[in-house]
């Protein structure tokens, strides 16, 4: 069965294709979780030996998550190259809150607010991208560009660039989505959207999801480990 869609003359495959996208997507999740904790695994048997062996502060608790939130590492290494990273994960951090309104029912608050502020780093983000691709190639003339690092810049952008399309051009029926959305959630396979660009960015985002390197989720630890030997290596040093 065909049905013209928005200008898009979409093949309409119901239950099957939906049942496709919702094993895509858990085998997605599961290939990415297990990464994670093969990649905290690895974490915990090669850690750096500690400073000492005390708890971390609070302060030191509160020092890595300035360190995390605000990439101060980066900037004291690169700040023109610091400001279109900072931009770039805070549009993305905004960006996946604001597509929790698809999971969650009811909403919350803080997820419906996200509305507007999504709406404007839609845009920001692939002009971040584009500034980060710039200093890293023509300003930093670096020999040489990771083919993984390009192929997740990409993929983000090719994210980015399809959402826009489908939010703005070719619309999917939001509720649609949602039912659709709450189903994998809820582990119940539903119909797909009648959306072909809602379907290219599906895709992509699970593209994605098995394509992130999952050492930046270990971030977390890794900076908490650092700063605390930072804090606590000035104070040995002195007793020596």
């Amino acid at each position: 069965m065909l049905k013209e869609d928005d200008g898009w003359t979409v093949g309409y495959t119901g239950k099957p294709m939906g049942l496709v996208l919702s094993l895509g997507f858990y085998a997605a999740y599961l290939f990415f979780i297990a990464g994670y904790l093969a990649r905290m695994l690895i974490w915990v048997r090669n850690a750096p030996p500690r400073v000492s062996d005390k708890t971390p502060s609070l302060s030191t608790f509160l020092k890595a998550l300035v360190d995390i939130l605000l990439l101060r590492r980066l900037l004291r290494v690169n700040d023109v190259l610091w400001l279109g990273e900072w931009i770039f994960h805070a549009s993305l951090l905004v960006l996946f809150v604001s597509h929790l309104k698809y999971f969650l029912d009811p909403v919350p608050a803080v997820v419906a607010s996200m509305e507007i502020p999504a709406r404007v780093t839609a845009w920001i983000l692939p002009a971040a991208l584009l500034y980060i691709g710039i200093m890293k190639i023509i300003i930093e003339k670096k020999p040489y560009v990771s083919s993984y690092n390009f192929m997740l810049l990409g993929l983000v952008m090719v994210s980015c660039v399809s959402g826009l399309v489908m939010k703005y051009s070719f619309p999917a029926d939001l509720a649609d989505i949602k039912h659709f959305t709450m189903g994998l959630v809820t582990f119940h396979t539903g119909v797909s959207p009648k959306s072909i660009m809602f379907l290219f960015h599906f895709l992509i985002f699970l593209a994605l999801l098995v394509s992130l390197p999952t050492h930046m989720f270990a971030a977390p630890l890794t900076m908490i480990e650092a700063r605390q030997r930072e804090d606590e290596l000035p104070y040995l040093l002195h007793e020596k």
